[in-house]
Order: C-alpha cells, then sequence, then structure tokens
C-alpha cells in the first residue's frame, strides 16, 4: 500500500469518524441494533445477532465419497508417476487398491474410515497428504453437515499481544447464515467474548476463515491462553485465503478480501473502516463512550462473515462443477 494511499483511507476514515461521533452523540454501546448482554462463566459481553441470506452448493456425501475414492494419490506411497502406472494396469480407484500388494493395507484404513462415516478422519487423512489450498481439502470438507461450518474473524486492538475486540461467528440455521458477534463493552469483557466464541468450537467443527491459520486462530489461541481459559480444540480449518490465491492467482489485482469482494463477488463497501484503524476507532469509542465509532467496525466484521461464505460458494462452484 503506497502513503499517499494510506494517507488518503486515514483521511477519509477520519472524516468518517467525525460523521459518526456526531450522528451518535449520547448514544452508548448498548443501543447497538441486534444487541443483548450476553452472560457466561467468564463474565459479560455484548452479543449482535444477524440473518442473511446467503448459502452454497453443498455436494451429497455419496458424490463426494466417490470423489475420494477415484484420488489414488491420498494411498501413501503413490505420487504422480506411480497413479499413471496404476491406472495403466487397471486401478482406477481405492477400492481396485484394496486388492494390491504393496497399497491394500493404507487403502482399507481408508475405506475403513468412509464406511464408518469417520468424516473428520477422512479430512484429517486428506490434510496430512495434500496442501492446506488444495481442491481435495474443500471436497473433503462436504462430509460435513452445513451446521459444522463457522465462519469466524476477529478484530484486534494491534497484531501481537494486544486484547481482542470484536469476534463474528456465522453459522448456517436452515436456509440462512446467522452471524453472532461478541463485543466487548470495555477490555475487562474480553474474557468473555472468547468464551463466547471458544463455545462455538467443537472438535467436529470446520472453521472457515481468511488468512485465520496464520492470524486469526493463533491469536485466539494466545488471547484465551493469557486469560487461562481453555484452548480451542483442534478441527479441521478451511483457511480462503490459500484457495482463493490457488483459484484467481494473476487474474486479479492482489487476493486481499476487499479486492475480491469487488472482482469476484461484485460487492462494494460503503463507509467502510480499514482493519488498520480498527484499533483507532475503538480507543475513540473508549475515551469518548460514544457507540458511533463502533459502528464501522461492526460492520466490517459483519460483511467479512458474509464475504467468507459467498467466497466458499464460489470456490465450491468452481471446483465442484469438475470434480465432484
Amino acid at each position: 500500500m503506497t502513503s499517499s494511499y494510506a494517507n488518503e483511507q486515514r483521511t477519509r476514515a477520519g472524516r468518517l469518524k467525525e460523521r459518526l461521533l456526531q450522528k451518535y452523540q449520547g448514544c452508548t454501546i448498548d443501543g447497538l441494533p441486534g444487541g443483548a448482554l450476553l452472560q457466561n462463566d467468564a463474565g459479560c459481553c455484548l452479543c449482535l445477532k444477524s440473518r442473511h441470506q446467503v448459502g452454497w452448493p453443498h455436494p451429497t456425501p455419496a458424490s463426494v465419497r466417490r470423489v475420494l475414492k477415484s484420488e489414488l494419490r491420498l494411498i501413501d506411497g503413490i505420487e504422480s508417476q506411480t497413479e499413471g502406472r496404476l491406472r495403466r494396469t487397471g486401478f482406477e480407484t481405492i477400492e481396485d487398491l484394496a486388492e494390491h500388494p504393496l497399497y491394500q493395507e493404507n487403502a482399507r484404513r481408508f475405506l475403513d474410515l468412509l464406511d464408518r462415516e469417520d468424516h473428520m478422519g477422512v479430512i484429517r487423512w486428506v490434510e496430512r497428504g495434500f496442501s492446506p489450498s488444495h481442491p481435495l481439502a474443500l471436497t473433503a470438507a462436504g462430509l460435513r453437515f452445513r451446521n459444522d461450518f463457522l465462519f469466524f474473524d476477529i478484530e484486534t486492538l494491534g497484531l501481537k499481544d494486544q486484547p481482542v475486540i470484536l469476534i463474528g461467528v456465522g453459522q448456517t440455521e436452515g436456509k440462512e447464515l446467522v452471524v453472532r458477534q461478541y463485543l466487548p463493552r470495555n477490555l475487562e469483557e474480553e474474557r468473555a467474548v472468547l468464551r463466547a466464541f471458544s463455545g462455538h468450537v467443537r472438535p467436529d467443527s470446520v472453521l472457515v476463515s481468511f488468512n485465520g491459520r496464520h492470524f486469526d486462530a493463533p491469536y485466539v489461541q494466545g488471547r484465551l491462553a493469557y486469560h487461562g481459559l481453555p484452548p480451542l480444540p483442534v478441527t479441521s480449518h478451511l483457511d480462503l485465503l490459500l484457495f482463493a490465491r490457488r483459484a484467481w492467482y494473476g487474474m486479479v489485482p492482489n487476493c486481499r478480501l476487499g479486492t475480491l469482494e469487488r472482482h469476484i463477488l461484485g460487492i462494494h463497501r460503503v463507509d467502510d473502516v480499514p482493519s488498520a484503524l480498527v484499533p483507532e476507532f475503538y480507543l475513540t469509542y473508549l475515551q469518548s463512550g460514544n457507540m458511533g465509532p463502533v459502528v464501522p467496525i461492526v460492520t466490517h466484521n459483519r460483511q467479512d462473515i458474509v464475504t467468507l461464505a459467498a467466497l466458499l460458494s464460489k470456490l465450491s462452484e468452481e471446483g465442484g462443477e469438475e470434480k465432484v
């Protein structure tokens, strides 16, 4: 980002902040739309709830199993050249390999996972053998139910060792994406925010994020440890930044979330607060007690969650037509 563009962004954001302070003068954070006080064993925080019409094509388990059984490289020791030789000699599926003297043990173990419907075992098998951005990781995740997917995004006061000031998590309920955002009214409520989010995450959840493998998830784990709270369970994680780079690198100016929104999804945000200025806006709220600077933070985070669902839909459509 050039210094002139950064300065222009800061100028626009400063004007936005002043307008919001005037518009919401005398309004406290408890008046945020959709908000309700949440109490848990770690304290209190606000929970903001919203519903959105966002879906994505979800393959049938049978179609996913068919694709997985056709990928011989899921079996240890089989690389591209070996795969070619095996196919030329009649081994077209992992079921065929169950009779191969060299590969039958691993092939039968994998087929047993599929037969027992050990979906997380299958997903972890795929994650072990392929890169986190491989389309097969998306395919395998299709074994899970739609409401097992947790779209999440965090906002913080800095890039390291600073409090989390908002966590958004989206989950499907019927045909809707329900977004819950956990917001601390003051920094002492960060503990309750972390506890509220961790309550969503189960060992069989599929986390969906944008750069969350390297930032959001480790950051949350660090803050949980800081507060002496239990860590998030080990679970599957689809980082859509990795898939986006694989799918659209060279087709768009860059693979930032905002760029993908405009060029891939046709979404154009209005009065958005840049991520780098989120801490400044939240600190202004703390100093003034005026909820105005928090409004675009909440909107920004909510849109990130909705965009994650839309991106997963797009990636599934483009990857699914060929393989599932």
